[in-house]
């Protein structure tokens, strides 16, 4: 996914779940729900790019992958 395509996808949950806070209707909090699970399993299928030099190092820390 794209960070815009991300972008997008957490604005219409957080209008989602606006929408649900304003109405307490049925259908905008399962909306609301549906759209923060896509935004989970986004955000679980990779490391933060910023992270990754972090997530290598930990990651291979004391195979003798990475020193330091």
């Amino acid at each position: 996914m794209t960070s815009d395509n991300f972008r997008d996808l957490v604005r219409r949950m957080r209008s989602a779940q606006n929408e649900y806070f304003k109405t307490c209707s049925p259908l905008a909090l399962s909306t609301a729900k549906e759209l923060e699970k896509q935004v989970d399993l986004e955000l679980a299928s990779e490391p933060p790019e910023q992270n990754q030099e972090t997530f290598d190092a930990q990651r291979f820390k004391g195979i003798g992958g990475l020193k330091g």
